[in-house]
């Protein structure tokens, strides 16, 4: 059983949007949720109701644009 202060941590869609174009990569919060609809995206969960509900779990997120990301070197940052 996990402990009394446990706790899922998520973000807003246009959040991690915003965390996106701020790595380099080219997204809208359309494209994102599109990618997430169509299981692109496993940092994501889509619930339809009538509307869509979408949750975007920060630790997966972080995970998966690590995995992705490069640090600049030296030159490349100055």
């Amino acid at each position: 059983m996990l402990g009394p202060n446990f706790f899922i941590k998520t973000i807003t869609v246009q959040e991690a949007v915003e965390r996106l174009r701020s790595y380099g990569m080219s997204i809208t919060a359309q494209k994102l949720k599109a990618g997430a609809e169509q299981g692109v995206y496993p940092f994501m969960d889509v619930v339809n109701m009538n509307n869509y509900s979408y949750c975007v779990y920060e630790k997966l997120f972080d995970e998966w644009c690590l995995k992705r990301g490069i640090e600049p070197t030296a030159t490349e940052s100055a």
